[in-house]
């Protein structure tokens, strides 16, 4: 998804929470009556919306997201140590919302894994409730194929993350 579609989908997801949840659906046909793909999107993440937790969804005061809140947190760099136990080793993606990492967690074991986080400063409720509805997603799965959510948590700086397998190969769009 392109940073301008996201920015598409945010401002219509808004306007659908703010809209009663029995209304929603008429609300999103209207907007949406001409893009049955950007609907369904949308549609797809108020499904999610029930099983958002929403201390999650707390954003710490010191955070203005209201701003335009980017740069709050400096760039994150290879050798740099992220949530007090993961050592960044390289950037392996990066998408219009945020970023994955292959890192080395150094406690409470030494394992090889990938950090996805969202970049920083982008911390508003959609974008946070559509980070919370994924990793949920991919914690519940169990298949050789998909990799394990190991852990998942937000930095004292409110930085959402998730943390899962590695798991080594060619980029899908390379494959």
């Amino acid at each position: 998804m392109t940073p301008e579609r996201w920015q598409e989908v945010k401002k219509l997801l808004d306007q659908a929470l703010e809209h009663k949840p029995e209304e929603r659906h008429a609300f999103l046909d209207a907007a949406c009556s001409f893009d049955h793909a950007l609907r369904a999107e949308i549609g797809a993440l108020l499904a999610e919306e029930e099983f958002v937790n929403p201390k999650f969804l707390h954003v710490p005061p010191y955070l203005d997201i209201s701003s335009e809140g980017r740069g709050l947190e400096s760039p994150l760099s290879a050798g740099q140590i992220f949530a007090e136990r993961f050592r960044l080793i390289r950037k392996i993606g990066e998408g219009g919302m945020g970023q994955v990492w292959l890192a080395e967690q150094t406690l409470p074991v030494r394992r090889t894994v990938a950090i996805k986080l969202i970049r920083a400063g982008m911390y508003d409720e959609s974008v946070v409730k559509r980070f919370q509805a994924e990793r949920q997603s991919l914690a519940l799965m169990d298949h050789p194929a998909i990799a394990k959510v190991f852990e998942a948590g937000a930095t004292p700086q409110g930085q959402p993350y998730f943390v899962m397998e590695y798991v080594p190969g060619l980029p899908i769009t390379e494959y």
